[in-house]
């Protein structure tokens, strides 16, 4: 019996075993992410980012959630996900235009609309870890945990090393080694790294509050609502 598993282990070679056991470890840190993040639906908070993208300038970015509500409050406008509806406001010549869609997407899903409000790549929690979840069944790629703090707020970090080589290898489609953190309620507390489609992304929290203010769920007085037209199905 231990001459056979003696010969399987000569067979596998220790490449596979090894990549077994990064694949195990990736798993059980992907789960702490998950477990974090459910805890982040049901919090009512405040924070504020820095954003860094492929230039200099740095964008501000504000986010909060009272339960149903979430808002991207940015420079050039902001995202709002309310329970009747979701509005995307655009700030230009002075004026104010929403546009209203149903309610049927998370608030996090619409990462374009999210940067045109924020003048900058915010990487949303939900987005986060999908790239954990691609990044970690990569051959060869290690998720790394570590803890420090950000805000002032304690975080766990997922590290994520080996994409470059499996790159060259032509094994990934456009991820790139990168770091994310979260709080230990689930709210993303930094991101720094290369997204897919090849953009730099730099995201750390500034600030964070357990409160909201009910004002920042609130349309731009004097906005102009402009609802988007269905497309005809059947």
């Amino acid at each position: 019996m231990v001459a056979g598993a003696a010969t399987l282990v000569v067979a596998l070679g220790c490449g596979v075993i090894n990549q077994a056991k990064d694949l195990v470890d990736n798993v059980a840190t992907l789960g702490d992410f998950a477990d974090r993040l459910g805890k982040a639906q049901n919090l009512t908070y405040t924070a504020k980012y820095d954003l860094a993208g492929q230039g200099e300038d740095v964008a501000h970015l504000t986010m909060a959630q009272q339960p149903p509500n979430t808002v991207f409050l940015g420079k050039e406008g902001r995202y709002l996900s309310l329970a009747d509806a979701t509005y995307v406001c655009d700030v230009k010549d002075g004026g104010t235009t929403c546009t209203r869609s149903p309610s049927t997407a998370t608030a996090g899903a619409d990462g374009s609309a999210l940067a045109g409000a924020a003048g900058g790549t915010f990487v949303s929690p939900e987005l986060a870890l999908g790239l954990v979840l691609a990044a970690s069944v990569v051959p060869g790629v290690t998720v790394s945990k570590s803890e420090k703090t950000i805000a002032e707020q304690d975080v766990l970090c997922a590290n994520v090393t080996g994409l470059e080589a499996a790159a060259d290898a032509g094994t990934t489609d456009g991820l790139r080694d990168f770091s994310v953190c979260i709080t230990d309620n689930g709210v993303l507390a930094s991101f720094a790294g290369t997204l897919q489609n090849g953009e730099a992304a730099k995201v750390e929290m500034t600030s964070y509050s357990t409160k909201a203010d009910p004002k920042l769920f609130e349309l731009p007085k004097g906005a102009r609502i402009v609802d988007t037209v269905a497309t005809p199905t059947g």
